[in-house]
């Protein structure tokens, strides 16, 4: 921060404050400068030398050390840099340590472990060409109950709003 600035700061943010604080009960004036006056203090105390000694606290900078080194920012890499540096195989082996995992407890369990798909053999949903004759029969039957429900909901549905529509006539 420039010297102006800082000057400009210690004077004009007071004036600032005191406008807007005018208005406000006495009593937030008076903490507001009980504050201040508390901070002026501590201020002095921590220059002073000594009392940094007592209590352990690092010795203030008596001046600006010149800075010598590089800027701390990074220039970013270009596109080209980026596309010569990628490696000529594009195949990554992003799951390979998952695979490698799951086969190792595969093998440590043995038959214990079931892959997906062989759960989904036994328990899942199974393909209308893999069932059997007594299956068959019986999605067969279950359809057509389903399809019977249906229709009935929906003429309970339709014989419903024709007595509505009667009613509202009436």
């Amino acid at each position: 921060m420039s010297p102006t600035v800082q000057k400009n700061m210690s004077y004009g943010l007071p004036l600032l404050s005191l406008a807007i604080v005018a208005w406000m009960p006495a009593c937030l004036q008076l903490s507001f400068f009980i504050s201040s006056i508390l901070s002026y203090f501590q201020v002095i105390l921590m220059q002073n030398q000594s009392l940094r000694d007592f209590f352990g606290i690092y010795p203030m900078p008596t001046k600006p050390v010149p800075t010598t080194s590089q800027p701390r920012l990074k220039i970013a890499p270009t596109a080209q840099d980026i596309i010569h540096e990628m490696p000529t195989s594009r195949k990554i082996p992003i799951f390979k340590p998952v695979t490698d995992f799951a086969q190792g407890a595969k093998k440590i369990l043995g038959d214990n472990v079931k892959t997906a798909t062989d759960a989904m053999g036994q328990t899942g949903a199974k393909k209308i060409g893999n069932m059997k004759k007594r299956e068959k029969e019986e999605a067969a039957k279950y359809e057509a109950a389903r399809q019977k429900q249906i229709r009935a909901e929906r003429d309970a549905a339709k014989a419903w709003a024709k007595s509505r529509k009667q009613n509202h006539q009436e």
